[in-house]
């Protein structure tokens, strides 16, 4: 059986279970599973109008997988991955025009935590390439182009 919750009132009372979260004026804000009292496998998120704004993967209430957004018009804005409930692996976002506006991969392992990154110009141009050595040594200086493709100084 579901379970409709408003947005006013967000806390399951029950610990298992899937779970319905409305906006105040009924439509659907939120659905997904709860086990154990932790979010658990997919959960969907609906903009007031009706759209989905998300898909979003749980394990045991951790962030796992692929999680996908769109902007109100439908159009996939964005895609990051988890593992462990952080992130990890390549995530993408793009531009309301569908150009690719920025994509990072995380890795983060026992030894190893890097973030990689690379932004691009609205016209599809590269805007800047960098690299964060989360291990100790910060941010690796990035390189910058301008919308012209010239190499320019960062920020």
């Amino acid at each position: 059986m579901d379970k409709v919750l408003t947005n006013e009132n967000t806390s399951p009372k029950e610990k298992d279970g899937q779970y319905k979260y409305l906006y105040k004026s009924g439509e659907k804000w939120q659905e997904g599973n709860i086990k154990d009292g932790k979010r658990d496998g997919l959960w969907i998120n609906w903009y007031k109008s009706g759209g989905i704004y998300a898909k979003e993967y749980y394990k045991d209430g951790n962030a796992l997988g692929e999680w996908k957004y769109w902007s109100p018009d439908g159009k996939e804005s964005s895609i990051m991955t988890h593992k462990n409930g952080d992130q990890f692996g390549k995530s993408t976002f793009w531009y309301e025009n569908g150009q690719k506006k920025r994509e990072y991969f995380v890795n983060k392992d026992k030894d190893n935590k890097v973030y990689r990154y690379t932004e691009w110009h609205e016209n599809g141009q590269i805007r800047e390439k960098g690299i964060y050595d989360l291990n100790e040594k910060g941010e690796i200086p990035s390189i910058c182009w301008d919308e012209d493709g010239n190499e320019i100084e960062c920020d």
